[in-house]
């Protein structure tokens, strides 16, 4: 639009507020408008408005000519995608342009003035204003704008991320409780990746509940990608109520775990690492959401969002660290009651042999055989806790020869008191009902290994004294199997006793594990639940390895790999 149209004073002196239908006055007063400028002059319209201003000559020339008499011009608009030209081309017309969602309509005011419409049509001057020259209506004005102007984004930062295809930065307090509540439950429903949840307080969980969230989750927990389902995660206060409920009602696949009361009182949300909502607990003894809940925060910014993963992170590894503190305690506690029993037990029947034989009320040789079984039995456990000390510092050490194993192997099954040895290879002993066979590759029988025969010794004869200890009646049997092609050796030793307990499985090879098998055992034959330890740390220090697995039939078996040619000096010191 290229006509010049005359600016339109307000009709006489004075104070007073009008309605200008029409181009012509319409573009006429904001013509007046621009030349009374003195000082300043602030903008505030929609996606349109950038276009107009640009296109139409009279304002196009009115921002110009206020920029040279040294007035300072504010803009504030939407900048999109399809206008984001013409927005460039706005800010060389004014000092600052700022952009801001869903602006509507569009505001001017200066030092004395104020211009407003509803109509805007892009490319083409407006046809109606309001306009108002009321001291009060023009500084209520400068207020609402300046409020808007806080919060408007700079232009080059929008524009920037609209052609770099860069997702904005927000954060946005909520104050609507039920807002608040859609809110949370659309950023869940928006999840495709991980869900982190933490809610602080039992409270918080069962209004949750009521509210359907955990429904939700549940449902989310079972549609995810997958078999498994979308990963979530959730930390709650864990009293008594909220852990029987996570029990019965809560699918398994969400992964939960409890923290102490009081930690905090925030109950927070993140989704797939991109955004996350913090939602504060006002009254956590209201029953409903809408009346315990203050304000909350969403936000999408990376910084934000990556604290609040932090903050979960750290919880979370809190958690299992303390229940590993937990187990720790418990095994320490079980473990002094077990070594002082057996303690006592070697001791008593040496202090009791000992007193009978120097009154001459028994033969000193058997005596001696007592005395000299029990010393044995305290030899062992003292050289146990004394292995388990060097292993836990890296001082264990090993002296690597040539071993022939199938001689190991009988040597093994001969050292046992119960053992009596009846032939190389189908050796059996009988003993209370048990025996123990070798059935051993005759080929096999020069092969050697790079070993420490002591501690290879060492950590055979633990898994046969453990098989021993849980096995009543039946059959211990130990077989061997060489794969040249993989340079290995396989040791296995089997047993038709009881079995591995199913919760002592998973860590059976840790230190103090004495709760060693399920159903009854032989009494006093838990031992200080070292042996396993040991036996692990010997066999991947020689680059071996070791499992174990319950038979089908009963019974337990063990299973351990070993190179042929070590290539190494295996941690010899």
């Amino acid at each position: 639009m290229n006509s010049i149209i005359q600016y339109v004073p307000p009709p006489g002196p004075g104070k007073n507020s009008e309605v200008l239908n029409g181009t012509e006055n319409a573009v006429g007063r904001g013509v007046y408008f621009m030349k009374n400028v003195k000082k300043r002059m602030d903008f505030c319209y929609d996606h349109r408005a950038p276009s107009i201003v640009v296109e139409v000559a009279e304002y196009r020339n009115g921002y110009l000519d206020v920029r040279k008499r040294g007035g300072k011009i504010r803009a504030i608009t939407e900048i999109t995608k399809s206008n984001i030209e013409y927005c460039k081309k706005l800010m060389n017309l004014v000092n600052e342009l700022r952009h801001m969602d869903g602006v509507k309509g569009g505001l001017a005011v200066s030092e004395k003035e104020y211009m407003a419409t509803t109509h805007l049509q892009e490319s083409k001057p407006l046809t109606q204003v309001i306009y108002s020259n009321v001291t009060e209506f023009v500084e209520q004005q400068q207020y609402f704008f300046d409020t808007i102007w806080q919060k408007a984004v700079p232009a080059a930062e929008k524009i920037r991320e609209i052609e770099e295809g860069i997702l904005p930065d927000v954060i946005e307090a909520i104050r609507d409780p039920n807002e608040i509540q859609r809110r949370f439950h659309g950023l869940l429903q928006s999840a495709k990746n991980e869900i982190l949840m933490i809610l602080s307080t039992t409270n918080a969980l069962h209004r949750q509940r009521r509210a359907g969230t955990l429904v939700l989750l549940n449902k989310l927990a079972e549609k995810g990608k997958g078999k498994r389902g979308l990963p979530i995660r959730l930390l709650m206060h864990g009293d008594d109520s909220a852990k029987e409920y996570v029990l019965r009602f809560l699918n398994p696949k969400i992964c939960t775990r409890f923290i102490k009361p009081g930690l905090q009182r925030v109950n927070i949300v993140l989704v797939d690492r991109k955004f996350s909502l913090a939602v504060e607990v006002k009254d956590d003894s209201k029953k409903g959401v809408d009346q315990a809940i203050g304000f909350a925060t969403f936000s999408n910014s990376q910084s934000t969002v990556l604290s609040y993963i932090s903050i979960f992170e750290a919880l979370w590894n809190q958690t299992e660290l303390y229940e590993q503190l937990k187990e720790h305690e418990k095994m320490e506690k079980e473990f002094i009651d077990i070594a002082a029993h057996e303690l006592r037990t070697p001791l008593q029947p040496i202090i009791s042999y000992n007193a009978l034989a120097l009154k001459n009320q028994i033969d000193k040789d058997e005596a001696m055989r007592v005395i000299d079984k029990q010393a044995r039995r305290l030899r062992k456990l003292a050289t146990d806790l004394l292995n388990t000390s060097k292993i836990e510092s890296g001082n264990l050490t090993y002296t690597i020869q040539k071993v022939k194993i199938n001689k190991l192997i009988l040597d093994v099954i001969g050292s046992n008191a119960i053992a009596k040895a009846s032939g190389n290879y189908h050796q059996s002993a009988e003993g209370q009902g048990l025996s123990i066979k070798a059935e051993l590759d005759k080929s096999n029988d020069s092969l050697e290994i790079d070993a420490d025969r002591d501690r290879i010794t060492e950590a055979l004869t633990n898994i046969i004294d453990n098989a021993i200890k849980f096995t009543n009646i039946g059959t211990i049997k130990v077989k061997n199997h060489v794969y040249p092609d993989k340079n290995k050796i396989e040791i296995r030793i089997s047993d038709t006793g009881s079995g591995i307990s199913k919760d002592i499985l998973p860590r059976l090879y840790g230190k103090f594990v004495t709760k060693s098998i399920s159903g009854k055992t032989k009494a006093s034959q838990h031992g200080t639940g070292l042996g396993l330890f040991i036996t692990k740390a010997i066999i991947t220090a020689h680059k071996g390895q070791i499992k174990a697995f319950n038979n089908h039939r009963g019974g337990a078996t063990f299973v351990i790999s070993l190179p042929i040619d070590s290539n190494s000096n295996i941690s010899e010191k």
